[in-house]
């Protein structure tokens, strides 16, 4: 079966601030958030096509909130993809795995939460599941900029997410993610989706990485395919046009033999 990685928040669902951008849409559980009415019936038969695995930013518990929406994936990979979840549960040995990875940034993470607690910008500084740290902030942009600039950090990637600053360790992203999942599992097709910066990392790993045009750009990658219109719609229309693809290729195959 192939299989479908994509970034939620921005690709797949919305905040409520962006309704009058949408003629028609359903609400989700958590209120704060919609689908598009028609991406919201697109998702449901694209889980009876592939397997569908949400990779987000999103905690653990935000992620929770919105899984039932989403059809209860067999599997998630959340915090970046530092965190695999199966069947709602923490997958205890990929977690061990990224932990590892992540006691390489050590030093930076000390040097970043240092400097952090001493700017009146910052509001709250959360260590979450050991694998990175997050820095609710006035001014993520600005926070971004004077950390870069003071500090010396060669073994994390500063992140913006809302008002959020993500510090993660470099081996940790999206991406690698994907590719540890290549790894372990070893679909024959993978297509993956996402709006932002943080979620090209990854096209690198991806059969096929499906980007609004203002991220194409940045991805200079032969297997990025750019999606016009409502993004979540047209994301979801491309991964069932693609699946009757390799699912016609597939029963060719078999009348070849």
């Amino acid at each position: 079966m192939m299989t479908f990685c994509s970034d939620v928040d921005g690709t797949l669902i919305y905040y409520v601030n962006r309704l009058m951008e949408f003629p028609e849409w359903v609400l989700l559980q958590c209120k704060n958030q919609f689908m598009t009415k028609e991406s919201y019936r697109l998702l449901q038969e694209v889980r009876q096509k592939v397997e569908f695995i949400p990779v987000t930013a999103r905690s653990v518990e935000k992620y929770r909130e919105i899984a039932e929406d989403l059809g209860n994936p067999n599997f998630a990979l959340v915090c970046n993809g530092a965190v695999l979840l199966a069947n709602g549960g923490v997958v205890t040995e990929w977690l061990q795995e990224s932990k590892a990875l992540a006691e390489k940034s050590e030093e930076d993470f000390d040097k970043a939460i240092a400097f952090c607690k001493k700017q009146s910008s910052v509001k709250k500084i959360t260590w979450e599941q050991g694998v990175r740290i997050l820095i609710t902030t006035s001014n993520t942009r600005k926070l971004r900029e004077k950390l870069t600039a003071s500090l010396e950090l060669k073994t994390v990637d500063l992140w913006i997410a809302g008002s959020v600053l993500e510090v993660v360790p470099k081996g940790l992203t999206k991406g690698e993610a994907v590719r540890r999942w290549r790894e372990q599992f070893a679909p024959k097709f993978l297509l993956a989706a996402g709006n932002g910066e943080i979620d090209f990392t990854m096209a690198e790993y991806a059969d096929v990485f499906l980007a609004p045009e203002t991220l194409a750009r940045k991805v200079n990658t032969s297997n990025v395919k750019v999606v016009q219109g409502i993004f979540s719609d047209g994301v979801l229309r491309e991964v069932l046009d693609i699946a009757k693809k390799k699912e016609n290729e597939g029963g060719m195959e078999r009348c070849q033999r």
